[in-house]
């Protein structure tokens, strides 16, 4: 029980970050590995228990393989509901070459009030959720990220500069 329950807590926690960081190859391996180890152990755990349950008639037999369904289910369930977000009609893209090692950070701006922050250094890329507010040409980010950026915005044309901070960003409508 406690194997399944590390793997699923690691997981479930690793899937409900803002901020992930995928390295060489696009994937991160040890997520990768935790996810491929919980579904082993939740797949063993469902035959020990279904053969513990034909001897006891007792469900609490299956308390091990349910916390791994769950977790399991909180995990891909997760990455459906973000894959979503993330594949939803982009309003607009906002772009600073000036941000990170090798100067490439781009905003994505979804039409759901979604907003996805991807940075490009040297073999990894680090993306970060969050959502925003738009009024008017100001816009309220509320993105957790991994360095110092204001949170407010103002639209002046094709660039974005913040009202608290002295970065700007090239915008792209779509």
């Amino acid at each position: 029980m406690l194997l399944i329950f590390v793997f699923g807590s690691i997981a479930v926690v690793s899937e409900f970050q803002s901020i992930k960081e995928w390295t060489l190859f696009g994937g991160g391996i040890f997520e990768a590995f935790v996810l491929i180890i919980l579904c082993i152990l939740t797949v063993v755990f469902l035959f020990t228990d279904y053969s513990r349950f034909r001897q006891t008639r007792n469900y609490l037999s299956f308390i091990h393989s349910f916390t791994g369904l769950l977790c399991l289910g909180l995990v891909f369930g997760h990455m459906i509901i973000r894959s979503s977000k993330d594949n939803s009609k982009t309003l607009f893209e906002a772009y600073n070459e000036n941000i990170g090692i090798d100067g490439d950070f781009t905003l994505d701006f979804k039409v759901n009030n979604h907003l996805k922050g991807t940075r490009v250094d040297h073999f990894s890329t680090i993306s970060y959720w969050g959502s925003y507010v738009k009024r008017g040409d100001t816009l309220i980010l509320n993105i957790p990220l991994d360095f110092q950026m204001g949170r407010h915005a103002i639209l002046k044309g094709n660039t974005m500069q913040f009202t608290d901070d002295t970065i700007h960003f090239n915008v792209y409508m779509r």
